[in-house]
């Protein structure tokens, strides 16, 4: 299917969308402003229809004495107050006058015009809006008694957070896996002789940039910072990244909640009403109301009041229960989530392995098993690129872990993964310091992805101010942006600008990436609450924020698309030629990474056969079209150094 037809199908879909929906205001939390005291809630539905400007309600309520009220009506939309208007209810409905003392529950009341003309439109239109209204019902014939005060927040039945978001995003990370994973594959698969092509880094690393995009979008929605309720709806999109796989119903949580309440956690269980529980002076309400109150309208349960123990606080916090995982199941959720990757990534080398197995075994190589060494150092480089990925949420969620000092169970298991994942690369990142020169670990290291030196500090950084600066919302943005900051500008310095990319090509795409993340980050500081910015700019700044992140996805999206075409062209070419090439001397050497092991070995064997006394390291400089210097001598065959493709290999004679 083309591209444009794609467009197009989406384009009459939002269309039809947009005409079936209906424009309407709804209640979603529901808190109480004041004491319960002669009228008590337990349920408030109601919903204002634009076109026949009607309010159908359906509340379950009581009144505890006979009640002639008046009704005072407050709107607050993005901290601005359109409306402020009092009713006569014994004017409005006569079933409303007096009150009635039993549970009374539908009906359908018009509204005034004086009431639905000061409804701007756009309320109806923009997503994740921003609004509540306050309801306080005042005795007549009183010095303006109240009998009680009740205060909803408004939706529009729009939102930036849709599951067909979070099911395209998850299908762009499994083509990126799949597209990296095929293009890995035909140096295990091919015959032995001739050499295997090495496959391009950048295109193999791909699945490494999608992820890492979509955790740093998560992640900048877990920040303790005030983000407008739409852009914080566009981040949950990516939760999965972050290893919020699992729903608030699913039998793992109840799990992780019955395993909690064994090892001496006194967390919550199940998560709790956004809306509801998020601080007031925080988006939706943009307000500071106390002693709140909360109940969900549609669940009927009896009212909670809201204290330091249960209210939300902005962060991991607010983000973790936005998408149905409560605050003390954060850090299990993503262990069940690493442990389910790494399960299926065993199952995944086994199979590769039991197919390149047969493959070779029904071709009868006679020697057979140079093929165990290239695809020993796939599941090599595969782990690593693994453990890069899980890096950032695991590190962040742990480090998060740790200050909520819970489950005695979870903080054993949370430093268990830790020490896995950095020992693990750990040791990748010592052997190649120990076996390869500083140029080899920079531009040809076979055992770690390119820039991977440069990046795993950066995401530890990341991590840090993540989970242990929860406390401070400014200071996580203000290192976020200087972090994200000083990585582009070694993505540009000169030593470093071919770090990810062979041959001297510019990684325009990690750049890219770079400079997205470092404009994002910088924007984040307007959503700091020390900041005050204004409900409405802080909106704008998210909606532009999530608009240069779709557009970095989408570019993703296409460069992935180029790599497996190109892929498969190359593929194509390749099979068309192969009765023209029989692998004869000229023909240049490929730099595959999956042969270092065995080009080592027969390196050591050929030089220990020539001669047994050590000779003096010889260096030949031979410079390329880019100036490359190439260094040949027994020093660097032990490091396994190979030139780059632009360089014109010497003799063999002159290594020796």
């Amino acid at each position: 299917m083309s591209p444009s037809l794609l467009v197009v199908l989406s384009s009459l879909a939002t269309a039809a969308l947009a005409a079936a929906h209906v424009d309407s205001l709804f209640t979603s939390s529901l808190s109480y402003c004041a004491p319960p005291s002669a009228v008590l809630v337990e349920q408030f539905d109601i919903r204002y229809f634009e076109h026949n400007q009607s309010v159908v309600f359906d509340i379950t309520a009581a009144s505890v004495e006979p009640l002639n009220v008046s009704a005072q009506i407050a709107l607050n939309v993005y901290g601005i107050k359109p409306v402020n208007l009092t009713l006569d209810l014994c004017q409005l409905s006569s079933a409303l006058c007096p009150l009635p003392q039993y549970n009374f529950s539908s009906g359908t009341v018009p509204l005034p015009p004086s009431f639905t003309s000061k409804l701007p439109q756009i309320a109806y239109k923009i997503p994740d809006l921003e609004a509540f209204a306050q309801l306080t019902l005042t005795r007549l014939g009183t010095d303006g008694e109240l009998a009680a005060c009740i205060q909803s927040t408004l939706e529009n039945g729009w939102s930036m957070h849709q599951p067909a978001v979070e099911w395209t995003t998850g299908a762009i990370a499994l083509l990126a896996f799949l597209s990296s994973l095929c293009l890995s594959l035909p140096p295990i698969f091919a015959p032995s002789s001739p050499s295997p092509p090495s496959p391009d880094p950048l295109k193999t690393n791909r699945v490494a940039d999608v992820l890492l995009l979509f955790q740093h979008i998560a992640l900048t929605g877990a920040l303790h910072i005030n983000p407008p309720s739409a852009y914080n709806s566009f981040t949950t999109n990516f939760a999965w990244a972050f290893g919020f796989l699992t729903a608030s119903s699913s039998h793992i949580q109840h799990a992780i909640d019955n395993m909690r309440h064994h090892t001496g956690s006194l967390g919550q269980d199940g998560p709790l009403d956004v809306d509801g529980y998020v601080n007031r002076k925080n988006s939706p309400y943009n307000a500071a109301v106390l002693n709140l109150a909360v109940i969900d309208p549609r669940e009927g349960a009896a009212v909670p009041t809201v204290s330091p123990q249960n209210t939300l606080s902005a962060g991991i916090p607010l983000y973790a229960n936005s998408v149905g995982v409560s605050t003390a199941n954060a850090f299990m959720s993503l262990f069940f989530t690493v442990l389910f990757l790494v399960l299926i990534a065993a199952a995944l080398f086994a199979c590769i392995s039991l197919i390149a197995s047969l493959l070779h075994k029904k071709r009868g190589h006679a020697e057979g098993g140079a093929w165990r060494g290239r695809y020993t150092t796939f599941v090599r480089i595969m782990s690593i690129r693994l453990a890069i990925i899980i890096f950032l949420p695991t590190s962040t969620l742990v480090f998060y872990q740790w200050t909520t000092k819970d489950s005695w169970l979870a903080a054993f298991l949370s430093a268990v993964v830790i020490l896995a994942l950095y020992g693990s690369l750990g040791y990748a990142l010592f052997y190649c310091i120990r076996h390869h020169s500083h140029a080899s670990l920079a531009k040809e290291s076979g055992y770690f992805p390119r820039g991977t030196v440069v990046l795993l500090p950066v995401l530890l950084l990341k991590a840090i101010f993540g989970g242990f600066a929860q406390a401070s919302g400014l200071t996580q943005v203000i290192a976020l942006a200087v972090i994200e900051l000083a990585f582009l500008a070694l993505l540009f310095s000169p030593r470093l600008l071919t770090l990810r990319a062979p041959s001297g090509r510019i990684d325009r795409i990690g750049v890219y990436l770079g400079l997205t993340r470092t404009i994002t980050s910088f924007l984040l500081i307007a959503f700091a609450t020390e900041v005050q910015a204004k409900p409405i700019p802080r909106v704008a700044i998210g909606l532009v924020m999530a608009l240069i992140f779709s557009i970095a996805v989408l570019v993703l999206f296409v460069r992935i698309v180029l790599d497996i075409w190109q892929g498969a062209r190359a593929l194509r070419s390749k099979q068309e030629g192969a009765h023209g090439h029989s692998g004869a001397p000229g023909v240049p050497l490929g730099n595959s990474v999956y042969e270092e092991d065995e080009e080592k070995r027969l390196r050591d064997t050929s030089q220990h056969e020539a001669s047994p006394t050590p000779q003096r390291p010889e260096s030949i400089d031979s410079h390329g079209d880019g100036g490359s210097t190439i260094v040949a001598s027994s020093e660097s065959a032990e490091l396994g150094l190979r030139a780059p493709l632009n360089a014109e290999l010497p003799p063999p004679s002159t290594l020796r």
